[in-house]
């Protein structure tokens, strides 16, 4: 699937609440952390969510549930 943008085509990237936790989090695994935040960051595609991936997001990253963690 591809997006117009400005004349250039960009595929459309659906990212799931993994990933985004991932670059959002430190966590002991770096290297998947790179990778997430690379995906995210990268102008060659279009990426996309959901309102339930926004969420869910959200619940994890939450005062709350970053005390059940610990």
């Amino acid at each position: 699937m591809t997006e117009p943008d400005n004349g250039k085509d960009k595929q459309v990237c659906f990212v799931d609440s993994n990933v985004w936790l991932y670059a959002f989090i430190e966590t002991q695994d770096e290297g998947k952390s790179v990778v997430a935040k690379s995906v995210i960051q990268n102008g060659d595609i279009a990426v996309t969510v959901s309102t339930q991936i926004i969420n869910e997001i959200c619940i994890n990253l939450s005062p709350a549930n970053q005390t059940l963690r610990q």
